[in-house]
């Protein structure tokens, strides 16, 4: 789903989802088990996250995702990072009431963090006043996804080349455009 636009009916990429959804679920137990007992209640924590704020996760998700397929192909874990914690930054800025944005010097990192910040608003947007999303939802949500990010960085300082292992998993979930997602087999 990085490289090739798979339509939502094909077999690998339905296998390929439920493997990467098993592997997540071992490895998050590994971790959990070789944590001392802090370590170990601070990362369940962090696996856990309120329903209501499940879409402005996937909001987030999308953004990294979209900046992939649209602008940056080879953008990676570290980038991604970056830019969910300049949008951090710029959340918690805003919460304050101040009106400044940080930019970072890296265009790529920015892109991110732009996504970011247009999704979010955007889903925001959307919601009832009922289900109004705050900057606080905002914020939990992207640390949410800067757990999940730096927990796959940690995986792979042991594996050199190995720096998008995030980013793979992530893109696996979001599916390509339809025009752009036909069947490659005619």
């Amino acid at each position: 789903m990085i490289e090739l636009a798979c339509p939502e009916s094909c077999q690998y990429l339905r296998s390929a989802r439920e493997q990467a959804i098993a592997r997540e679920r071992e490895l998050q137990s590994k971790e959990i088990a070789s944590a001392t007992a802090a370590e170990a209640r601070l990362l369940a924590a962090n696996l856990e996250l309120a329903p209501q704020l499940m879409p402005l996760v996937y909001a987030v998700d999308g953004a990294i995702v979209r900046t992939l397929r649209e602008t940056f192909r080879d953008l990676d874990d570290l980038e991604a990072l970056a830019a969910l914690d300049n949008a951090i930054k710029n959340f918690e800025t805003e919460s304050t009431g101040l009106i400044y944005e940080h930019r970072t010097s890296s265009p790529r990192v920015q892109a991110v963090s732009d996504n970011i910040r247009s999704m979010l608003e955007a889903l925001s947007r959307e919601t009832t006043v009922e289900k109004r999303v705050t900057r606080s939802d905002m914020i939990a949500a992207i640390k949410y996804v800067r757990s999940r990010v730096s927990r796959h960085v940690k995986r792979t300082e042991d594996e050199p080349g190995n720096s998008r292992g995030f980013i793979r998993q992530v893109a696996l979930f979001y599916p390509w455009a339809e025009d752009n997602s036909k069947p490659l087999i005619i």
